[in-house]
Order: structure tokens, then sequence, then C-alpha cells
């Protein structure tokens, strides 16, 4: 790695977010592995993307109401952080998640 280069050891997908975001057996450990993740203890990416899967899985599979997906993910998705890779933006996220809910889409 060359100087000033973030080394990542994985990539978070669509599981951990779902996992973490609502109520389900295995949410404590799923935020704990987050948290590590957040805090950089666990360096890895997060494609932006993975949050949109998530809310998908969320609403549609898990039958979570569309604006509470969308919260809490948002809530994630916003902190603007070096590991979130930006795929797609954060302001892209915001107006795909505010649109969700509002046009029923899943």
């Amino acid at each position: 790695m060359g100087p000033g280069k973030t080394r990542f050891d994985g990539v978070v997908d669509v599981g951990i977010l779902v996992l973490s975001h609502c109520e389900n057996p295995a949410k404590n450990e799923a935020l704990d592995f987050l948290e590590k993740v957040l805090t950089m203890e666990r360096p890895s990416l997060i494609p932006m993307t993975a949050f949109l899967g998530a809310y998908h899985i969320m609403t549609r599979y898990l039958g979570i109401k569309e604006e509470e997906a969308a919260e809490e993910l948002y809530k994630t998705a916003s902190l603007d952080l070096e590991i979130f890779f930006q795929d797609i933006t954060v302001d892209l996220i915001e107006e795909a998640l505010t649109l969700a809910p509002e046009f029923d889409i899943e």
C-alpha cells in the first residue's frame, strides 16, 4: 500500500446491514461487527448500494415498514465515513430512501 492509503480487510454486504438494522436474534452480533467496521477496528468497505439492497430485503421479505427501514438505514449511510464506497452518492441514497416509501417501492 502506498503512503496515505487505507488497507481494507473486506467488504460489508447487504446481510450485515439488514441484520444490524432490524429486530432479529442475530442483531446484537451484527451490531457488534458493524461497530467494529465503523470504528475501523475491522477496516472494511461498505458499498453505498448495499444500503438500497438492505432496504429491499427489509421491506419486501421481512415486512418492515418502508419509512422505518429507510430511516434506520439512512442514519448509518449519512455518517460520511471513508469506509463507504461511493458507487453512488449519499445524496442519491437519501433521495432513494425518501422516495421509496412515498411511491411504495420495495
